[in-house]
């Protein structure tokens, strides 16, 4: 697996992330990472700058034209 842009430059900026990639890191990270991705996502859509729907019990964010 490739290693995202943000990771690279987490890696050089600070020299604390050891994990290859996304499946390496330890699961509360893991959960933190998505509860954090989620309320920057929920706070897009309340302020009306994005919205969501849901397919198949999956939410499809989107931003708002």
């Amino acid at each position: 697996m490739k290693k995202t842009l943000l990771h690279k430059w987490l890696q050089k900026c600070t020299g604390i992330i050891e994990q290859k990639n996304f499946e390496e890191f330890p699961n509360n990270q893991k959960w933190f990472a998505t509860g954090e991705a989620l309320a920057n996502l929920e706070h897009l859509r309340a302020i009306g700058k994005a919205d969501y729907e849901f397919k198949n019990g999956v939410a499809y964010y989107r931003v708002k034209k």
